[in-house]
């Protein structure tokens, strides 16, 4: 699956070209198709500075850890300031990383001129023996409160049973609204085959125009820590939800979604960093710069 079509014109094969060597191996901006318009979240300069790693099994985590990098890569974009001067020692730059998603304040890191730069240098230092971004996922991983979480699902999964079909359509109409005012939205995906779990967050969506009578959309774009170079889809079957990532022989790609809504204060900080933008397949792709 994939959000990239066929290119349209000269200028954004260049662009597109210039994107992807400069920052290589990392998100860039989708290509909507002909009958698309995309509204996202997040910025080119946003998408080329998120870990390009993939998810990995760790010692705190051996199932992986989705949340860590996923948490991290919105406290990167939202909570860290990164300033020119004196690098500070690894322990000092992951504790104030661990500290601005923790306390939801914000935190100056010294030593590095913007996100991009910061997260390239630790993916290229990711086998040192302290790596800050690396510690810093594993510890916030370790601290998901899975307890929480499960109370969460149990509710969401009650709001289903009652409501049936319009909690599906509630859902929807959140997501949508959240992404119009610019707030990305953090959530978990289940398999109703495995119950296996995963965290995405949604940052944008596709609307098709040639449907006008359609006011909402079916396809919601996702950061995935597992495949950590292309927005995937999140798609709304009208009575179910369906991640093509995990269908197979075996999985048929159906899932739970849950999630808890954004506070006042999350939507604030989003609104700080983050602007919707409109994508159709005339734009040029968003300009790029680290």
């Amino acid at each position: 699956m994939g959000v990239f079509k066929r290119f349209r014109s000269l200028p954004l094969i260049l662009l597109f070209t210039f994107v992807g060597l400069s920052s290589a191996w990392t998100y860039a901006p989708p290509i909507p198709n002909t009958h698309e318009a995309i509204a996202l979240t997040l910025s080119a300069t946003q998408l080329s500075s998120l870990i390009s790693k993939e998810n990995y099994s760790a010692p705190i985590s051996e199932g992986g850890v989705c949340y860590g990098m996923d948490r991290v890569n919105y406290t990167l974009l939202t909570q860290i300031k990164f300033e020119r001067g004196q690098k500070r020692s690894p322990h000092h730059i992951a504790n104030k990383i661990i500290s601005a998603f923790q306390e939801k304040r914000p935190q100056v890191i010294t030593g590095f001129s913007s996100t991009y730069q910061f997260v390239s240098q630790m993916q290229r230092e990711w086998t040192d023996t302290f790596n800050p971004l690396k510690y810093a996922i594993e510890t916030i991983q370790g601290d998901f409160d899975r307890f929480r979480n499960a109370v969460q699902i149990f509710l969401n999964g009650a709001h289903l049973i009652f409501n049936g079909i319009d909690a599906l359509y509630e859902t929807v109409d959140q997501f949508q609204s959240y992404i119009l005012a610019s707030t990305p939205v953090p959530i978990v995906i289940i398999s109703t085959r495995t119950l296996g779990a995963h965290a995405l967050t949604i940052v944008g969506f596709k609307k098709d125009l040639s449907d006008p009578w359609n006011s909402l959309p079916r396809h919601f774009l996702v950061l995935d820590s597992n495949y950590p170079q292309t927005l995937q889809v999140l798609e709304f079957k009208y009575n179910h939800w369906f991640y093509e990532p995990w269908q197979s022989e075996t999985d048929p790609g159906v899932v739970f979604v849950y999630f808890e809504n954004p506070s006042r204060q999350d939507i604030d900080v989003a609104n700080q960093h983050f602007k919707v933008q409109w994508l159709t397949h005339r734009d040029h792709i968003l300009p790029f710069s680290p």
